[in-house]
């Protein structure tokens, strides 16, 4: 299975997705090239992408000496990429605008460092004038301050959901794309004039059926 969400990382030519797009390319599959293997080659990225930036954070943090210990419990709580919410999520740019202070990495860094212009002595060496101190202790812990409230890491790809069509065999807990997807967004009633519209739908479908089987049924006897 893995092996073939792979191929669709190969055959990957999809930019994004749109509401325009038929349901197909929502539903997570890993059978049929095309279509639903561009959504579960882009999960399988989304899992690399965030485990590989927090994994050397809980591995650098695994007792409370660590810096960012504090915030490593809940980085650790697994959960299914396509269970993540927003907050669960690692959105770097996203998350130095909410909180306000800084505007990137870069700026971070500029308020946490300082020229390296003063000797021993306490007077200014000029040698050293393009050298910078950098406090990396407060760099880090800011940088988690940002980045690292809420994330988690994402299980992995063997625990992705599939839609599973008819004639594919079961996957167990792995094939209930469909009813999670059903739970998670009620269907709403349809109104009057909607439903008055699918019952004309399928009358005119009935119709044509019912034709074409009738000129099939006509015989010359000539």
């Amino acid at each position: 299975m893995l092996k073939n969400i792979n191929v669709g990382q190969k055959w990957k030519k999809k930019k994004g997705f749109s509401k325009e797009d038929k349901l197909i390319n929502f539903l997570n599959d890993a059978n049929e090239l095309y279509n639903g293997m561009y959504l579960a080659s882009a999960c399988q990225n989304f899992i690399e992408w965030q485990n590989t930036f927090l994994q050397p954070i809980v591995d650098a943090n695994s007792t409370s000496q660590g810096i960012l210990h504090n915030y490593i419990n809940n980085i650790v709580k697994k959960i299914p990429v396509q269970d993540a919410k927003h907050d669960q999520i690692v959105l770097i740019k996203e998350r130095f605008e909410i909180y306000g202070k800084y505007i990137d990495f870069n700026d971070v860094i500029y308020n946490f460092s300082e020229r390296n212009i003063f000797g021993d002595n306490g007077k200014i060496n000029y040698s050293d004038y393009n050298t910078f101190v950098y406090d990396y202790d407060r760099i880090e812990e800011e940088l988690g301050k940002i980045i690292l409230p809420g994330v988690c890491l994402f299980e992995g790809e063997d625990n992705l959901n599939f839609v599973t069509y008819w004639g594919e065999g079961f996957r167990g807990g792995n094939s209930e794309m469909i009813s999670k997807f059903y739970g998670k967004y009620k269907q709403k009633d349809l109104n009057n004039d909607e439903k008055q519209i699918v019952f004309e739908y399928i009358s005119n479908m009935n119709k044509n059926k019912s034709a074409k089987a009738n000129q099939k049924r006509k015989y010359d006897f000539k």
